[in-house]
């Protein structure tokens, strides 16, 4: 193949073939201009013509699902990159039958499938766009009223609500469980209707170590993220498993094309080292928070050193989690021009 389009680049990698070079990609919250279907498509697609990325992964802000519920964002209060929750739906155990199925071509669903369209429509065939979704046992989290454990913040189980309702409430959150997952199939496959090629499904930190035991993380997470992944398994699948000491030999069964991880994060494994268990396409690379400095030379450093590393095998060179805010955008620019 002389010529190789973003399109087929990103197949070739996630099938297990070597391509002309590793895909590339990076995303970040749109502080600003994510409060809308038509601000988050408008500053996507700025983007995307800036870096010219071989796949789009839409990133949301991270309060629209539990907002798909009823809760209410504060966007004049921003912590960090995720807006604060002003009004939340469930305040205690006995409140979570207030989490049922819903219809995803309303609300903020019907928000995140607009924008989908949007995106699609001017990023054109030849680029993958994936939509993002969240774990089940997330949603609940920030129905809760409480952000959810990610990137390198505490994952001290007694800081969430999960472990309460876990030890406690087991049935009646499974019932919440399914309520999401059942509307989050829904959406899935209107997603697709509306120009997803795939997903990048996030379990965020709730596979760290210190927060869930296996044992509840299969029941509580695994049960239904199988699920999900099932209603979108003719569909490139990417998953996310957040920060450090985030375990992402526990989903190599997974059935998804690529597993991504903060690989240079504290208690990880490199892509490397994960080749002995991992057979799915790599992906990773950079940590992604040398971004917030104006030294692109640790940036092109690390990621030279995993294109060597990973010479022989299909991997998709990304930050290991969404860029920070600050992001310098020469720093950006230079990692993208790496090959």
């Amino acid at each position: 193949m002389s010529t190789w389009s973003k399109k087929e680049r990103f197949l070739a990698v996630l099938s297990g073939e070597i391509a002309d070079r590793p895909p590339i990609s990076a995303w970040g919250h749109f502080v600003g201009r994510e409060e809308t279907a038509i601000d988050l498509a408008q500053a996507t697609i700025e983007f995307q013509k800036e870096y010219d990325w071989d796949f789009i992964k839409i990133n949301p802000r991270a309060t629209i699902f539990g907002e798909a519920w009823g809760n209410i964002s504060d966007f004049n209060n921003y912590v960090g990159d995720v807006p604060a929750i002003s009004l939340h739906l469930v305040h205690g155990a006995d409140e979570l039958n207030k989490i049922q199925e819903l219809d995803p071509t309303k609300g903020a669903f019907r928000e995140q499938l607009e924008a989908t369209r949007m995106i699609k429509e001017k990023a054109g065939e030849d680029t993958p766009v994936l939509q993002t979704i969240f774990t089940p046992m997330a949603i609940v989290e920030y129905l809760c009223g409480h952000r959810t454990v990610a990137s390198s913040r505490s994952a001290d189980r007694k800081l969430s609500p999960l472990s309460n309702l876990i030890e406690e409430h087991a049935a009646d959150l499974h019932c919440a469980l399914q309520a999401i997952t059942d509307t989050l199939v829904n959406d899935i496959q209107h997603a697709i209707k509306n120009g997803a090629d795939g997903f990048f499904y996030a379990v965020l930190g709730l596979a760290r170590d210190g927060f869930l035991s296996k044992e509840e993380f299969k029941e509580f997470g695994t049960k239904y993220d199988l699920m999900l992944l099932e209603a979108a398994k003719d569909t490139s699948l990417l998953m996310h498993t957040c920060g450090p000491q985030s375990n992402p030999e526990r989903f190599k069964d997974y059935p998804v094309h690529s597993i991504h991880w903060a690989d240079n994060a504290h208690g990880n494994p490199s892509l490397a080292e994960s080749i002995s268990w991992n057979k799915k396409c790599l992906m990773g690379g950079v940590d992604e928070e040398l971004f917030k400095d104006q030294d692109s030379d640790r940036v092109i450093h690390e990621a030279r050193k995993t294109i060597q590393a990973l010479k022989d095998h299909p991997f998709i060179l990304a930050p290991g989690c969404g860029l920070p805010v600050g992001t310098n955008a020469q720093v950006l620019r230079d990692f993208r021009d790496v090959f």
